[in-house]
């Protein structure tokens, strides 16, 4: 019993992230690529498609109409930003996928209604940016919380033979 309710948490809450190659994340095999990579799935997340209508249902669930494919996965977190009512703006786990260019969103806003549409993105997993050298191919990463095991990620893509 007590697995079944953590697998139930997990389908609503937001803490639990991630990415996958098919959300259309591709590392290629040039100087750079991973820092890019990174970039996206650690600091700023990944920009969907624009958004061309929202709506509440009765449960209060958000279903977003995006412009073209969406490539989300269930259970992957978007980030909601610039849409009216303000509280609408924040991250919320997939719920369904009826179509390639549809997602619903587990949310908790029955009654409302969207005034504005804004901008959606699968959010990025919590980093900042704390050192990036000035040839682009060096980075330190930070959790925004860190913990004592997991303090920094330190990338270093610059070619070690110098060639």
């Amino acid at each position: 019993m007590r697995s079944f309710l953590r697998v139930n948490k997990m389908a609503t809450d937001v803490d639990v992230q991630f990415f996958s190659h098919l959300n259309g994340l591709v590392l290629g095999n040039n100087w750079g690529d991973m820092i890019r990579l990174l970039d996206i799935c650690l600091v700023n997340g990944l920009p969907l498609t624009s958004v061309t209508s929202a709506s509440v249902d009765t449960q209060g669930d958000i279903t977003l109409n995006l412009y073209a494919d969406h490539k989300s996965l269930l259970f992957q977190i978007v980030e909601l930003s610039g849409f009216e009512p303000a509280e609408i703006n924040g991250k919320y786990r997939i719920k369904g996928a009826p179509t390639t260019t549809q997602i619903i969103l587990k949310a908790t806003h029955a009654g409302k209604a969207v005034t504005k549409t804004g901008t959606a993105k699968l959010a990025p997993l919590g980093y900042d940016i704390v050192f990036r050298d000035s040839a682009d191919v060096k980075r330190v990463y930070r959790a925004k919380n860190p913990s004592a095991q997991h303090p920094y990620i330190r990338v270093d893509e610059t070619i070690s033979d110098g060639v």
